[in-house]
């Protein structure tokens, strides 16, 4: 089975808002607790205060940041029945359906974008204007924590073809934003609670 082959950057973003995306909000029901975690503490340790995760599908991340009152923890997502899981699950939350391509939300809102596990999804012709919105919305930081490849590699997802890249993402946002500084980095394995993750963590000029 494929997603089609016409350069449509919005077609895995249409996927995840189908039945396919509830089925896969059905299957990641619990999240590793070193995972939420892991995010709090890197927030916390750079002041993060409000923060915005573009695909929180059902906020598994965000749980920990919810609960900190120091933290003003956003969630954008594609798919309404994640937003609605999310909601209930962290009434401090704010969690609102959009696009990654059309983030709704006004310039430099929030200290951080990021994702996990999402960039991955965005096919090569719509990559770009992606991060660009991520960038758009951020006044300090950025944080991709995606599946890593010296170059980009795609590959099978559930059966579907041009649904999953592995890239160098970090090399990727500083080459389209020369002004972003690496600060951090890092690699989360399975028996960390990640899904063989590397993570970079970007500073804004």
């Amino acid at each position: 089975m494929s997603t089609g082959s016409s350069p449509d950057p919005r077609r895995v973003e249409r996927l995840f808002g189908s039945e396919f995306g509830v089925a896969y909000t059905d299957r990641n029901a619990e999240v590793d607790a070193r995972k939420p975690q892991f995010f709090h503490d890197l927030f916390a340790k750079h002041g993060i205060s409000r923060l915005l995760e573009c695909g929180s599908n059902r906020g598994l991340n965000l749980g920990l940041c919810a609960a900190d009152p120091a933290m003003e923890v956003w969630g954008v997502d594609i798919q309404r029945a994640a937003l609605s899981l999310a909601a209930q699950a962290m009434p401090k939350g704010n969690f609102v359906y959009g696009s990654l391509f059309d983030l709704p939300f006004k310039d430099n809102w929030f200290d951080i974008a990021f994702t996990c596990g999402v960039l991955i999804h965005v096919p090569p012709e719509g990559l770009g204007a992606a991060m660009d919105e991520m960038y758009r919305v951020s006044r300090g930081w950025i944080l991709c924590a995606e599946y890593h490849d010296e170059r980009e590699v795609e590959v099978p997802y559930r059966g579907l073809s041009g649904a999953l890249w592995r890239r160098n993402y970090g090399a990727m946002w500083q080459e389209r934003f020369p002004g972003l500084t690496l600060v951090d980095q890092g690699y989360k394995a399975p028996e960390e609670g990640f899904d063989r993750i590397t993570w970079q963590l970007l500073r804004k000029p």
